[in-house]
């Protein structure tokens, strides 16, 4: 808008700037479309997943970008349904453990529930049981709603929904 202001200010008329950026938005859309550095042969290939990943996450984590690419690849991969290729974000989840570090972290297949210890073991290496005295559930919701419930049918079949 600032460079339309610029122009507008040289004398041009608003539909003359309205025409200039409609052609550059053309141009650009062919030119994207003829562009490619690089292309992903098959999704469940963990190396072409992690180097098309890996220049987002450089971007971000220079230091880190190559070890991020691949644990991240690998939580993608993990998540593709076999039949389809319909990636779903929601079933990727990162959990940060206190006290750990950037090169602590790690992938696993399954799910993480991030709870404070509430008996005497703390810790156990290579454990092969977990045994839990208590409900499995998270301390927090991820998401907020509000819900009304006019009547106790709809209380009811909203627990049952739930």
């Amino acid at each position: 808008m600032s460079h339309a202001e610029n122009l507008i200010r040289m004398g041009l008329h608003p539909s003359q700037i309205v025409l200039g950026y409609e052609e550059a938005l053309k141009k650009c859309l062919e030119t994207l479309n003829t562009i490619e550095s690089y292309r992903v042969e098959d999704l469940r290939n963990e190396e072409q997943v992690a180097r098309a990943l890996r220049s987002t996450v450089s971007s971000k984590l220079p230091q880190y970008g190559d070890f991020f690419s691949t644990l991240i690849a690998k939580a993608c991969i993990n998540s593709l349904p076999d039949t389809t290729y319909k990636f779903d974000i929601d079933n990727v989840r990162v959990v940060q453990i206190l006290g750990s570090s950037v090169n602590d972290s790690t992938f696993m297949s399954g799910m993480v529930v991030k709870r404070n210890v509430e008996g005497s073991v703390e810790s156990m290496a290579k454990p092969r049981i977990a045994c839990y005295s208590c409900p499995l559930d998270t301390q927090y919701c991820e998401t907020k709603g509000t819900v009304l419930i006019k009547n106790a049918d709809e209380l009811l079949n909203y627990t049952k929904g739930e």
